[in-house]
């Protein structure tokens, strides 16, 4: 029982509408390839139920990076837009403030809790804590640093303008430099998944084709060699996966 909620609780967010289409993917296409390699609908069902707890943690981890990325890319909006009104003679509070009023929909991700940073510094909270709130509940760590930035500045009378500015310029240029590294490591990663895909789609093609000449798979030990050949293909997959995962 124990397990059973440790599981719940950390897979529930993928019932959320934005990984619909994604576990309807999945069941597709595991229902096509499952049915390629063992013909049979009790083996299908089984080696689908088999492969799901990889695939939701694969989807799990993507939907959270992804989060992650919108979240970053707002921020990097926000505080561009921030230094602008306070380069302007507003006050903090004011251009959070003003931010969010001017463009809401910009801001689907942490639009709430912008809102929330304003009524912290409405209530006479310091700015570095009411940050350091929002870059813990986004689980954020470039907001992390934002926050610890201004714990050392403001006590030291920085220019909160220059300073904005100057950490939006640096964070936006990060940015760059990940997307660039990202679009070159892509390559290989689709790579990997299409010639992985590519026995399947041979079966596919011999099953349509010439239905005969797999016959002998789907009968006795050929069985055996379908499901081998099906573990090889999740095995070289995954390995793929891995070596094609550059962490930077």
């Amino acid at each position: 029982m124990r397990r059973a909620e440790l599981f719940w609780k950390k897979y529930s967010d993928l019932l959320r509408i934005e990984s619909l289409p994604y576990l309807l993917a999945y069941i597709a296409a595991s229902f096509i390839l499952t049915k390629a390699f063992f013909s049979r609908w009790e083996l299908s069902c089984i080696a689908a139920i088999g492969v799901f707890p990889v695939f939701l943690h694969k989807l799990r981890r993507y939907l959270s990076e992804r989060r992650q990325h919108r979240t970053e890319t707002e921020f990097y909006l926000m505080l561009r837009q921030v230094s602008m009104s306070l380069s302007s003679g507003a006050t903090l509070e004011n251009a959070v403030r003003e931010t969010i009023l001017a463009d809401r929909k910009q801001y689907k991700v942490i639009g709430s809790e912008l809102e929330r940073v304003c009524r912290m510094l409405k209530n006479n909270y310091p700015a570095e804590q009411a940050f350091r709130v929002f870059a813990r509940r986004c689980g954020n760590r470039e907001i992390l640093a934002f926050s610890e930035v201004l714990s050392a500045g403001i006590p030291a009378g920085i220019n909160l303008a220059q300073l904005i500015r100057y950490l939006s310029s640096a964070f936006r240029l990060k940015a760059d430099t990940e997307q660039e590294i990202k679009r070159l490591l892509n390559a290989p990663r689709y790579n990997n998944r299409i010639i992985t895909a590519m026995p399947a789609f041979c079966v596919l093609l011999f099953r349509q084709l010439a239905p005969s000449y797999l016959e002998p798979l789907y009968h006795g030990a050929g069985r055996i060699v379908m499901a081998a050949v099906f573990l090889l293909l999740i095995i070289a997959w995954w390995l793929g996966d891995r070596l094609s995962d550059v962490r930077y």
